[in-house]
């Protein structure tokens, strides 16, 4: 028989004899929605008929063409929550045993979404986290499901490299701590089983979580979506080439580095000055010891640029700085100085490494005052040495220019990868922490934002999908000029305007559980019981204390300004903090007032000469009334603008007010 046709009938029978099988997200342990309509969805031979049953409900199906099905069921009904065991037959049986049926919930974002309640490299863990880790042991009716990571240029049908864990000591640790808190909040309110599902990766921006076709639709992201297409095309072409030719680090193919690092032939080297290493692979290392008292301190390069090459960083083996190899990470210069851990070793002896790699042969190292290890006043002098791992044949002079292709920023990838794979589940709502990486963009946050929540409604066929999400904490500088007029503040107002306009979304106001020093501040159970509180009034209708104070409108009123708020119930001066939080491995800074005899901090008010002053504000009543000496016509006022603020307006929640201004609705 000819060998191509067997072939195909080989791949033909496999098709039509192919299992029924589920998505990792319909495994073992987890929590299904329960609902009128739950979704059961997976994979058959084509036109093969399906049935799924739970709880003594039961559906069927047949598969499409394509070999996919989709059932829903009517959950209402069993009055149980569970445990159950899913039985899904076709040709064969399935049984997804454990399963209990309550509320699940779509945990996204960034960094501190994805913060572990535990310990985890280059962060401190969250207060009290082996308290909370203990406490958690045996809350079986939380489950966590973590989306594993899934980059792609293309919309994924399938991301199976998550499962449903139980919380454990080995396993709460790792948890999503705002997503833990917030369903440890909703289980001990509701008495029900709370899934959690967390598709959250650090450093990533609103336009990565966001669909094609919404970019599309919107003229000020499409124009960058395409060149976008046109930059990635040509640098997964210099990518390959730098594949081929062993300039991009991967372990375990290309280069072993402890083998590289306890090798020979090592030089000295002074690493200080301009540096134009040969075209290739070379690695720089320095070896220094540490006392155990210092081990655990934050610690970071200082005084090291690198221009258009390559890096990996290594402590002890161990990657230091996340850089993941695509090229944006080597263009232009850039400063390596991310900080870390160096962790405990019983001999107190740790080796830096760094992997630099020049495509091109343009490459510069650029350390004018030499290179040192720092945290705080502790400088590590450091003395290093180099070796080649590889040289490359020279370029002509007109091709020894690094490709400077505008910085991919990978939008639409992570929806692709982390979103798309999970339309079709059946959710109580979504809960979101995110706006840190998108600080360059804050006037134009708001609309994206809203795009974003648009879109995931329409992806998941819910137009009115809940979605509550973070206002950004406080983080750097302390405001001390009113007239400053920061990114992150401005962000936090497109957040706060997204709450205000955009139907069936909470915010929960956070601005005073920031660290001025870290932007993963450690206070994430107070995050995670204030989300819940918003769903527990808007989802559950179980609570109307759920937000301090919420800015509605404003009257001027000769030399003064009033303003109204929604939720003025109780509406009064907190007592101003007076200290405030750095970071998890310093003491914390004293505040010092701004107007120390006005009865409320925060509030600055602009008069007709668009100049800003801190201003005198009190309550009366429901209201705020603000003024201040030297503004005879106010037009606006201001409330905990600026990066790290310290106002002190709240109800009878005890919660903090949003930060807002009246110059925008």
């Amino acid at each position: 028989m000819n060998t191509k046709l067997m072939i195909l009938l080989s791949a033909f029978a496999t098709v039509l004899s192919a299992d029924v099988k589920l998505p990792s997200i319909l495994g073992d342990h987890m929590v299904l929605q329960r609902s009128a309509a739950t979704a059961i969805w997976g994979k058959a031979a084509p036109a093969e008929s399906v049935t799924v049953e739970i709880g003594g409900v039961s559906a069927a199906t047949t598969a499409g063409e394509d070999g996919r099905w989709i059932t829903r069921l009517d959950l209402t009904g069993i009055p149980q929550d569970g445990p159950f065991t899913l039985t899904v037959k076709g040709k064969n049986k399935l049984e997804v045993r454990d399963v209990l049926l309550g509320d699940v919930w779509f945990a996204g974002g960034q960094s501190n979404m994805a913060k572990n309640i535990g310990p985890q490299p280059n962060q401190f863990p969250c207060i009290n986290w082996e308290k909370e880790v203990r406490q958690s042991v045996g809350r079986n009716q939380i489950r966590m499901y973590r989306v594993g990571w899934g980059s792609s240029a293309t919309p994924l049908k399938e991301n199976d490299r998550g499962r449903w864990v139980l919380p454990s000591l080995a396993t709460t640790p790792k948890f999503t701590a705002v997503g833990y808190f917030f369903a440890d909040t909703l289980n001990k309110a509701l008495k029900k089983p709370v899934g959690i599902v967390d598709s959250s990766v650090g450093g990533t921006s609103v336009f990565q979580w966001t669909s094609r076709e919404t970019l599309l639709a919107d003229a000020d992201t499409a124009a960058d979506l395409r060149k976008q297409d046109a930059d990635l095309k040509a640098e997964q072409q210099f990518i390959d080439w730098c594949k081929a030719n062993g300039a991009l680090y991967q372990p375990g193919q290309l280069q072993q580095p402890k083998t590289f690092l306890a090798s020979d032939g090592w030089k000295t080297i002074e690493l200080k000055g301009t540096i134009h290493p040969p075209r290739g692979v070379n690695w720089y290392r320095a070896t220094f010891t540490l006392p155990p008292e210092l081990q655990l301190r934050n610690f970071a390069l200082k005084g090291l640029r690198v221009r258009n090459m390559y890096r990996k960083v290594l402590c002890n083996g161990r990657d230091i700085e996340y850089v993941d190899g695509r090229h944006y990470t080597a263009i232009t210069e850039q400063d390596v100085k991310r900080g870390f851990m160096p962790g405990k070793t019983a001999d107190g002896v740790y080796t830096i490494a760094l992997r630099l790699t020049s495509p091109t042969g343009d490459g510069a190292i650029l350390a004018p005052d030499g290179v040192v290890l720092a945290s705080g006043k502790h400088v590590i002098p450091l003395k290093w040495e180099t070796k080649n791992e590889r040289t490359f044949a020279p370029l002509a002079p007109e091709k020894a220019v690094y490709p400077k292709f505008k910085q991919p920023t990978n939008w639409t990838f992570l929806y692709n990868g982390q979103i798309a794979p999970f339309t079709n589940l059946t959710l109580s709502g979504v809960i979101w922490y995110q706006g840190e990486q998108d600080w360059n963009i804050p006037d134009q946050y708001r609309r994206h934002f809203t795009n974003l929540i648009a879109d995931w409604r329409k992806q998941f066929k819910r137009p009115d999908l809940p979605f509550y999400f973070c206002q950004l904490p406080g983080f750097g500088r302390i405001a001390t000029d009113p007239n400053s007029n920061p990114p992150w503040a401005r962000l936090r107002n497109g957040q706060f305007l997204v709450s205000r306009n955009v139907p069936n979304t909470g915010m929960a106001v956070i601005i005073d559980l920031g660290e001025t020093s870290d932007i993963h501040p450690r206070r994430k159970r107070e995050v995670g019981e204030r989300l819940a509180q918003v769903a527990l009034a808007k989802s559950y209708g179980k609570m109307t204390d759920y937000t301090g104070p919420v800015y509605r409108t404003f009257k001027i009123e000769g030399s003064k300004i009033r303003i109204l708020f929604d939720h003025a119930e109780g509406l009064r001066a907190a007592e101003v903090a007076k200290t405030y939080e750095i970071r998890g491995d310093k003491a914390p800074g004293n505040y010092k007032r701004q107007v120390p005899g006005s009865p409320l901090e925060g509030f600055a008010i602009c008069g007709s000469d668009s100049r800003w002053y801190w201003a005198h504000a009190k309550t009366d009543g429901s209201s705020v009334i603000v003024s201040a000496p030297e503004v005879k016509t106010p037009v606006a006022v201001r409330y905990n603008w600026g990066n790290t603020v310290f106002g002190n307006l709240t109800n009878r929640t005890g919660l903090p007010a949003s930060p807002f201004t009246t110059e925008t609705r």
